[in-house]
């Protein structure tokens, strides 16, 4: 188990635990000997526009792989450059674009941390896509994987100072408070609207606005998001309020239940005649009864 101690998860990026990249070897590889990580979930945008410029100017950034087991390589980053090869030599033929320049990766020899070596290779995948444009969902795919990081080096016996949000947002290079609305988000938006933030459908504020409304809401907003594609703030403050005022009416039809017996309990006391304390009584019974009718609508509108 190992014993160092790191100030933040992005230390085992540094001196304790992996070499420089300077020193990773690069070579020229069959692109059909390279094939896509399954642990990659990072969005691929404007594949057109990449085949143009490989089309015309050839691969010209180093794609950075891991060799597997079986003696091909994964992709670790560069899967718009790997998708965009892959189309032109298999569509279009271009054979001379069949060698790629990759940086081959071994995350056993470059990251020294007794961490699972599937949790150094999520690293390596998650540390080589720093420099890609990310969307909210890719922001989310951040904060899985570094979490699973996070938790794997805890496990380890690896001391990492301050709190799990203020380290993730140190790695990911954003506010605690950001950390915090994408946990939020994963543990409480229900499964379609997650699916639509993700998918860049629903903007994060939004997102983060419907997964602190409560489950009714949530099944509002799932109805509005089927209908369009996407919902907005106005959306959620609509929903919030139906519910709301869907939960006052329900209360205030139980309080019309309530009250139903006293009032003719009353009335009948009246009318046999019953003396000025049965009635009294009676009274004081109702009034307690609309005093607890008060509270169940006051907590309904708050």
């Amino acid at each position: 188990m190992s014993s160092f101690k790191m100030d933040s998860i992005t230390d085992i990026f540094n001196e304790h635990s992996m070499k420089e990249k300077a020193s990773w070897r690069v070579k020229m590889i069959d692109i059909d000997e390279i094939e896509p990580n399954e642990k990659n979930e990072y969005s691929i945008a404007e594949i057109e526009e990449m085949r143009l410029s490989i089309s015309l100017l050839g691969v010209r950034t180093n794609l950075e792989v891991m060799k597997t087991s079986q003696g091909t390589y994964k992709l670790l980053s560069g899967e718009r450059r790997y998708t965009a090869v892959k189309q032109l030599v298999e569509e279009d033929g271009r054979e001379d674009l069949r060698m790629v320049p990759c940086r081959v990766a071994d995350p056993e020899k470059e990251i020294e941390a007794d961490i699972p070596t599937e949790i150094k290779e999520l690293w390596l995948l998650t540390a080589t896509n720093t420099q890609r444009t990310k969307t909210d969902g890719d922001r989310m795919v951040d904060f899985r994987n570094h979490q699973k990081i996070y938790e794997a080096l805890v496990a380890s016996g690896v001391a990492l100072s301050g709190r799990q949000r203020e380290q993730i947002a140190v790695a990911m290079k954003i506010s605690p408070m950001q950390v915090q609305r994408l946990s939020t988000i994963e543990k409480k938006l229900s499964a379609p609207l997650k699916a639509g933030f993700e998918n860049d459908d629903i903007p994060l504020t939004v997102a983060y606005a419907a997964a602190v409304s409560d489950k009714d809401t949530q099944k509002e907003l799932e109805k509005k998001f089927a209908e369009k594609g996407t919902i907005t703030q106005v959306d959620v403050d609509i929903a919030n309020q139906k519910v709301k005022e869907d939960n006052q009416t329900v209360c205030v039809l139980k309080a019309e239940e309530l009250t139903f017996t006293p009032v003719v309990l009353e009335k009948d006391l009246e009318l046999s005649g019953a003396d000025y304390k049965k009635v009294q009584s009676a009274k004081e019974k109702i009034q307690k009864q609309l005093e607890l009718i008060n509270k169940i609508i006051q907590a309904a509108g708050e």
